[in-house]
């Protein structure tokens, strides 16, 4: 049983992540998650570098059906002590849920984590965290394709910020290509970022 056991539940990421070779230990932080990799895990980063090792965590969450981070991977030497008090996702209403299409909406609260430090006098989403919501809530609104979903982000526009209190709505699209992708957009009443994810064509 990994030490991490006794710091978060079974409905935590970080317990399947730290059953990884690579990683010995694993918790959530307001930033993202923070990763003590295993000395194969710091042999592995310094050959293929952090992509190669993100790219299974993603995987894992996603064989595991776990719930996914907002906000990007940390690899540090020694865990934070201290567990975040403050959500890691806003809280979605889905409007439309076709197959092909998820609409949601929310209101972003202040107290979401990803807002914190970000800034301190104006906080706004971090772009990062707006990808993470989007792959996350792909993996939810289209099952068939979680494991698909590559971690490549194309056609990425930042047009507005998002501050706390913003009436946002976020549109999901499963688009045909080469390669295929789930076009998403979030929206209030203006366009604040677009994209599209990738999908493996296999």
């Amino acid at each position: 049983m990994s030490k991490l056991a006794a710091h978060t539940s079974h409905a935590d990421p970080c317990v399947a992540l730290a059953t990884m070779a690579e990683i010995e230990a694993a918790r959530l932080v307001a930033d993202g998650v923070a990763l003590v990799p295993t000395a194969m895990g710091w042999d592995r980063i310094a050959k293929q570098g952090k992509r190669a090792i993100v790219s299974d965590l993603w995987q894992r969450l996603a064989v595991m059906d776990m719930p996914h981070t907002s906000a990007p991977w940390r690899f540090v030497t020694e865990l934070p002590s201290a567990r975040p008090s403050h959500p890691m996702h806003p809280r979605w209403t889905c409007l439309l849920a076709n197959g092909t299409t998820w609409q949601g909406e929310t209101v972003v609260g202040d107290d979401i984590a990803v807002l914190q430090g970000h800034f301190p006098q104006e906080p706004i989403v971090p772009g990062v965290a707006q990808l993470f919501w989007a792959a996350a809530l792909a993996r939810q609104a289209f099952p068939r394709y979680a494991t698909a979903l590559t971690g490549e982000v194309r056609r990425l526009k930042f047009k507005r910020v998002i501050p706390p209190g913003t009436h946002l709505r976020i549109s999901l699209t499963l688009e045909a290509g080469d390669p295929p992708h789930v076009a998403f957009d979030y929206q209030s009443d203006h366009m604040h970022s677009h994209g599209r994810l990738l999908l493996t064509s296999s």
